[in-house]
């Protein structure tokens, strides 16, 4: 069976690499021949290079270049389609797996109805942990979606606000909430050495400059030094920009403690079992902050305006609870694709 993978697979993102990578190796282990299709809209495409490439800051564009070449590098461990922007040029498949990530969140991009399905030539497609992120849970889909949804022969997300909205707006298409596809792979082995130890990791994409020094102030309150990885932040000892996805795994398994803004920056705490701090913004509630709730770890938010660590850090995780918990979550994941594929 030949299969295809549509999702926002090339980003310079460390969990949106992970992601798909995820979902190829997983899908590879069950014997299917396994492509990942290498398409990307013109508008998204340029959207994403501006953002790491315009800069007046030497050091952080040299940094951010030798990023962009160490995730090509990483990219071409899995099998890929030829680069288009044209959905037109999409190979056929005999089933096609749309999602993980955000791909119908179409407050940024607008919408792409080849996340629906659309001039997609295949058997059977299905939507896999995909995500209205930041969209609401009362979002209206357009006339256009809601036709463009019967393309799916199953449909799976992976938050409760994405299936609110299927549910509000397809009231009788069944819908099945999964979790994100990193949470089915086991990473042993893939995750590179971290030289540091005796840190907090932070993982932002970017926050108040306050809530960087009284981050900086409590690590170092504690006898630890601060290490963000990914992206520039302020007030902390190292940063650790041009790390591929597999460098950026070993910061996690290496961390004593993590603070993160970000949904893998808060799966991997997870997965790597570590004590970690999730501070809430507005734009990823919808993504995290169910996730949380579900394991029973809403314990570990802070709300943007709150700095007080001491609350969270001093709550130590029962990981022997969280893990059996995901244990169960990942045996029924791994069952809707498998009843997802039976012809």
């Amino acid at each position: 069976m030949r299969i295809g993978i549509l999702t926002y697979h090339d980003g310079i993102n460390h969990g949106a690499f992970l992601q798909v990578f995820s979902s190829y190796t997983e899908l590879r282990k069950m014997g299917f021949n396994v492509e990942v299709i290498n398409y990307k809209s013109l508008k998204h495409w340029f959207w994403e290079y501006k953002c790491f490439l315009y800069t007046k800051h030497i050091k952080l564009l040299t940094a951010n270049v030798k990023k962009i070449l160490k995730f090509k590098k990483c990219q071409k461990i899995m099998n890929t389609s030829k680069f288009t922007f044209k959905n037109s040029s999409v190979p056929e498949y005999d089933v096609l797996f749309i999602g993980s990530d955000e791909i119908w969140n179409f407050s940024v991009f607008g919408i792409n109805p080849i996340y629906w399905g659309k001039g997609i030539k295949a058997k059977k497609i299905i939507s896999y942990a995909a995500s209205f992120g930041s969209l609401g849970e009362k979002t209206v889909l357009s006339d256009e979606i809601r036709i463009l949804s019967n393309n799916f022969d199953n449909i799976s997300v992976r938050d409760n606000n994405s299936l609110k909205i299927l549910k509000n707006n397809l009231p009788d298409k069944p819908v099945v909430k999964v979790l994100d596809p990193t949470f089915l792979h086991d990473f042993s082995g893939e995750d590179k050495t971290c030289k540091y130890d005796n840190f907090v990791l932070l993982y932002t994409a970017g926050m108040d400059e306050e809530y960087f020094k009284k981050i900086y102030e409590y690590a170092h309150s504690i006898g630890k030094k601060l290490i963000a990885i990914g992206y520039k932040c302020n007030y902390c000892d190292h940063n650790i920009i041009d790390i591929d996805p597999f460098e950026w795994l070993g910061y996690f398994k290496q961390a004593d403690m993590v603070i993160t803004t970000m949904f893998h920056g808060t799966v991997f705490s997870i997965k790597y079992n570590k004590e970690f701090c999730v501070i809430l913004e507005p734009y990823r509630v919808n993504k995290i902050k169910d996730m949380l709730f579900e394991l029973k770890l809403d314990n570990r938010i802070l709300n943007d305006n709150d700095k007080d660590f001491d609350k969270v850090f001093l709550k130590k995780i029962d990981y022997e609870l969280v893990n059996k918990k995901i244990e169960d979550m990942v045996i029924e994941s791994r069952n809707y694709i498998a009843e997802s594929l039976r012809v």
